[in-house]
């Protein structure tokens, strides 16, 4: 056993390991309440730490290296709500803001993808808050801005970004379902 804490009276969602602290990290409560934040927890000190305090996280993802996460955070409920993403330093434990959502393209479920250079996350939205609409949409970290990369004409359930960028890091491969199977 590694900590008395009992984590099957709260959410713990998205597990993954880091080398680089020796650390567990995932999103999950403190009370099973749906008050989602990142934690994370060191297996050699054992100590449990929160690093976030946001209403809901939809997910996150470490950049190449593990020394930084992007996450999605919702502030608010519903569709009168605003989303944003952000990215926190893993050796500061600061976060900074990227890009805020917007009513016409919101942040929803997903696991962001940091490209291999850190200079663009990409993320899912649905249009105009239609879970048969998602879309991905690739942020300039610098700039702060976002673009729709996939066909926002087009039906799709949640399409699955994989962490993996190829071609020195220009594509980065996901999973649809926009032709009608999950391929």
């Amino acid at each position: 056993q590694i900590t008395d804490i009992d984590y099957s009276l709260r959410n713990v969602w998205s597990n993954r390991f880091n080398p680089n602290d020796n650390s567990i990290y995932w999103m999950g409560d403190e009370v099973n309440d749906e008050k989602i934040d990142l934690f994370r927890l060191n297996l050699d000190s054992k100590k449990v730490e929160k690093l976030t305090d946001v209403p809901y996280i939809f997910g996150w993802n470490f950049n190449k290296a593990k020394d930084q996460i992007a996450y999605i955070v919702r502030l608010g409920e519903l569709e009168d709500r605003d989303g944003e993403l952000r990215l926190m330093s893993l050796k500061s434990g600061e976060s900074k803001p990227i890009i805020k959502d917007s009513p016409e393209y919101r942040f929803t479920w997903a696991s962001p993808s940091v490209s291999p250079d850190n200079k663009f996350i990409l993320a899912s939205v649905l249009k105009n808050t239609d879970r048969t609409k998602a879309n991905l949409m690739l942020v300039d970290v610098e700039k702060g801005k976002g673009s729709i990369i996939t066909d926002s004409k087009k039906g799709r359930f949640f399409p699955d970004i994989l962490s993996t960028w190829i071609d020195n890091g220009s594509k980065v491969l996901y999973t649809s379902d926009e032709d009608g199977y999950k391929n």
